[in-house]
């Protein structure tokens, strides 16, 4: 799913975008071992109404973080390679995120472009929807039910698209959570267009 260079990162539940930037900054090799240099990347300018998210470091070691609304969690060297065109990783990689929420829609995106080897685990997560989830399995919808469809995490290619689904999105109907894996960074967006009032129901903000 290659594409023009996005500055874009973002989070979503009613829609998670990821975009990625394809420039990638000189390396320096003065002062660090090639085994172990951080391939460097701008930081991309923020998107409109998004916030900085954490800036992570992916290595060869497995990890999550916390990323707005959802959990990212990465297997053992799952990196294959970084960049436009996609080069193989000398070392850890320096990941810049971004995230956004607005009108039940949360968006999640991350710089540079960064491609994960085929078998590996690279997860997006959320539970922002708990409480419905559980909710509408607690009033008995089937689990084939095309209700449940609302809330696939999609690709999409900049903050607000609101995505295609491009691969299986999983519903744990026993704790509320709603999961993808990721090939790469880029943008996805999951949608529900239901609202979960955390006023209303403490599990929303669970």
């Amino acid at each position: 799913m290659r594409r023009t260079p996005l500055y874009l990162i973002a989070g979503a539940v009613t829609a998670l975008t990821v975009a990625c930037s394809d420039s990638l900054g000189p390396t320096s090799a003065a002062s660090t071992p090639a085994a172990t240099r951080t391939r460097e990347a701008s930081a991309p300018a923020l998107a409109r109404g998004a916030s900085r998210g954490p800036t992570l470091t992916i290595g060869r070691d497995a990890g999550s973080a916390r990323v707005g609304v959802f959990t990212l969690s990465w297997s053992q060297d799952a990196i294959a390679c970084v960049g436009d065109p996609c080069l193989p990783a000398n070392g850890p990689v320096k990941v810049y995120v971004q995230f956004k929420s607005q009108n039940g829609f949360h968006w999640v995106d991350f710089a540079p472009h960064v491609e994960f080897k085929p078998g590996s685990n690279v997860v997006l997560q959320t539970s922002v929807y708990r409480g419905v989830v559980l909710g509408l399995s607690r009033a008995g919808v089937s689990q084939t039910s095309p209700i449940w469809q609302v809330f696939n995490i999609r690709y999409a290619q900049s903050i607000g698209d609101p995505g295609v689904v491009d691969a299986p999105t999983v519903i744990d109907f026993n704790t509320g959570t709603v999961s993808r894996r990721v090939s790469h960074f880029s943008g996805y967006v999951v949608t529900s267009g239901i609202t979960c009032d955390a006023n209303a129901d403490s599990s929303c903000s669970q």
